[in-house]
């Protein structure tokens, strides 16, 4: 890579061929495809180091390849309306201007007047299909985040909640 300003080579990367490359939206994450062009790495653009935290999921990165997105795509939308975002795979259900859900179970805290989640909506904890189901009011506070919907079209990272079960 090379440094903007003065065209000096600011780093290099042997990794053999690779299939794609793209920035994530805010610059601090470079995703790489050797196989495919979609995000199979993802490297510190500094140094070149693996950031752990910016990797796709299986799940996200099963959808983007069923997709068979053109990873030039910022955004695809499905046949349900949930809008993917493509660089990192994760997607979002637009309730209305005000709120939210993601796959991973982040929501936009309750608004007077505005649409909700439906009443009896469950994520999966863990990876993979095969991971438990959980109804969201199981975790009580732990899921809401107020700026969601704003993160998410920033393209800010928004990694998989920690959540810890309330007591029965």
């Amino acid at each position: 890579m090379f440094d903007h300003r003065d065209g000096f080579l600011a780093l290099r990367i042997d990794s053999g061929p690779i299939a794609g490359l793209a920035f994530r939206q805010d610059g601090q994450v470079l995703f790489v495809g050797h196989d495919r062009p979609l995000p199979e790495l993802a490297l510190d653009p500094a140094t070149g180091d693996l950031v752990m935290a910016a990797q796709l999921d299986s799940d996200a990165f099963a959808r983007l390849d069923l997709a068979e997105l053109d990873p030039s795509c910022r955004w695809a939308i499905e046949e349900d309306g949930t809008i993917l975002r493509t660089f990192d795979g994760q997607a979002i259900t637009l309730f209305d201007a005000n709120s939210a859900m993601m796959d991973s179970g982040w929501m936009t805290p309750p608004v007077k007047g505005s649409a909700q989640a439906p009443d009896e909506v469950q994520i999966r904890i863990g990876q993979g299909l095969m991971a438990p189901l959980h109804d969201v009011t199981e975790f009580p506070g732990q899921l809401e985040r107020p700026d969601l919907i704003a993160e998410f079209f920033a393209g800010k990272p928004l990694p998989r909640p920690s959540l810890v079960l309330s007591a029965p």
